[in-house]
């Protein structure tokens, strides 16, 4: 909520007191159907269950509007000024290697574990006799010595192969994959591998705040047209320039491959965006 200011913060603002650097931080879509894959109301996986299986994956907001090619009302990033800014000498300068040093573990883990004993038997889960039942309160009780009826469960007998992932079950010693090191990955996936420099203009009639963007397309068929990967906010006088900078991490520029279970970089061309919102972006060049 804007707060007691808010009146006097939206005058300033219509009456250009204020020249305002805000961008919309998601896309201002035409139509509910706009967004994709729609929410989910009401339970659809047998008894008052609800089952989301994310089927959008990484397309969400503007990631999804620009696969589908969907023209926006407002996009992600868009925002207006009392004054204009141009955008011209887009440069990047490497600093590093973007491979991706990693560590090797040649070690496993442990068995899983096995907690208290399990009974074949369902009798032994149902509820003791004379017991007082809380409504909607779970219990570790059955109500029925069958135990298809008492799961309640539409997928009751299913092989856990058919819907799990691959050892999923397994409890056997894993190998634990070559990810180590600190919070979030390999360190080096943090470390700045290209540098991105640009310049903003005033050329309007009066003193404003830009907020230049980078996205990156990391050229692979299964990944998002752009990514937002830096921006920042510039006040710029009448006829000066600031020059915008970010930084690209390896981790800016690799993939998650579900396989290797690993960020990987592949082999696709990478381009860098630079402009004032996600489907403004008159600045580009390739890394090489």
């Amino acid at each position: 909520m804007p707060g007691q200011e808010s009146g006097n913060s939206i005058t300033d603002v219509l009456y250009g007191e204020v020249n305002p650097a805000a961008r919309t931080p998601f896309t201002w879509g035409a139509t509910r159907e706009s967004y994709g894959i729609d929410l989910l109301t009401k339970p659809n996986n047998g008894y008052d269950a609800p089952q989301d299986d994310f089927l959008d994956g990484v397309f969400i907001d503007y990631r999804g509007f620009d696969a589908k090619n969907i023209t926006p009302i407002y996009e992600f990033g868009f925002g207006l000024s009392y004054t204009t800014f141009e955008y011209s000498n887009l440069t990047v300068v490497r600093r590093g290697s973007s491979q991706i040093p990693m560590s090797t573990a040649n070690t496993k883990t442990e068995s899983a574990p096995i907690f208290g004993n399990i009974s074949p038997n369902s009798a032994d889960y149902r509820f003791p006799v004379d017991f007082s039942r809380i409504g909607q309160y779970i219990y570790p009780y059955i109500s029925n010595t069958d135990a298809k009826i008492a799961s309640a469960d539409p997928n009751y007998g299913r092989k856990a192969s058919e819907f799990l992932p691959p050892r999923a079950t397994d409890s056997s010693p894993q190998t634990v994959p070559d990810l180590k090191g600190h919070s979030g990955g390999e360190p080096g996936l943090w470390d700045v591998v290209w540098t991105v420099t640009a310049n903003i203009q005033n050329t309007g009639e009066r003193n404003g705040e830009e907020v230049p963007q980078l996205y990156i397309s990391l050229g692979g068929p299964n990944t998002p047209n752009l990514v937002l990967r830096g921006f920042e906010r510039l006040s710029i006088d009448v006829g000066q320039t600031a020059v915008f900078t970010a930084d690209i991490t390896r981790r800016d520029l690799v993939n998650w491959d579900t396989v290797q279970q690993r960020w990987v970089e592949t082999k696709f061309v990478k381009t860098v965006f630079v402009g004032p919102s996600s489907r403004k972006l008159p600045l580009s060049v390739e890394l090489i």
